[in-house]
């Protein structure tokens, strides 16, 4: 058990009080509020998936620079009425946006599918599918608090071939690989091992979630279970 103090807007609530506080800033994957809190899925490693900023989709690599990315560029901000409005084209409405709220389970029903978010979402059916005012090309970015990977080896930042599941340092050579789930630097026989554990979601600072002190973070975590084991995650 926890205490969700952080980003507190209003309310009573004290240290042992059970009134209810609102807080901004949530994950939309297990609706925890600390932004650098550990992940709510655990499985194997992946170095064949991005996660993109734009859109908050995950992206095979194989698909990464063909699938256009359709997002918001601007922030989702409260309305007076309660919703969101979106700043870069007034647009209202969180759902089919980065900052739509999905959870572990979902995602580990589209990575054994095999298919990207945008394709996830238009087969589901009553899922909206991605949403926003620019249609451009997706970009990755580093999770809330993650410093650059670097090899463990020689120190040396991480290059672009980590990114694109080839294995081993391409300054050094060292063999290891780079999650892109958890942006861990492992040797292979480790990455092969698994035990990553990380945020499928993303971290929206403009949500809004009611919490009482003393109320457990976020949900439980989702494992990827052993009939899931054979879904390819390397290139």
């Amino acid at each position: 058990m926890s205490e969700n103090t952080s980003r507190r807007e209003g309310g009573l609530g004290g240290v042992g009080s059970a009134q209810p506080d609102v807080v901004s800033g949530v994950w939309t994957c297990c609706h925890n509020i600390d932004p650098l809190a550990e992940g709510c899925v655990f499985g194997p490693h992946c170095d064949a998936e991005l996660q993109c900023a734009r859109c908050g989709g995950w992206v095979p690599l194989a698909k990464w620079s063909a699938e256009r990315c359709v997002a918001h560029p601007g922030r989702a901000e409260r309305s007076r009425w309660g919703g969101a409005l979106w700043s870069c084209c007034g647009a209202a409405g969180l759902e089919g946006t980065r900052w739509a709220y999905r959870g572990g389970a979902e995602w580990i029903e589209r990575r054994v599918a095999g298919l990207s978010d945008a394709e996830w979402q238009r087969r589901r059916r009553g899922a909206r599918p991605p949403t926003g005012c620019r249609d451009g090309r997706h970009e990755w970015q580093l999770p809330p608090g993650r410093l650059e990977p670097r090899c463990d080896a020689c120190g040396s930042p991480w290059d672009e071939s980590g990114t694109r599941g080839k294995a081993g340092c391409g300054v050094c050579g060292a063999a290891q690989r780079l999650c892109t789930q958890c942006w861990a630097v492992l040797p292979e026989a480790t990455f092969l091992r698994g035990g990553c554990r990380f945020h499928p979601g993303s971290f929206c600072e403009s949500r809004t979630i009611r919490f009482a002190t003393k109320q457990r973070s976020g949900g439980a975590l989702v494992r990827i279970g052993t009939a899931d084991a054979d879904v390819k995650c390397s290139e």
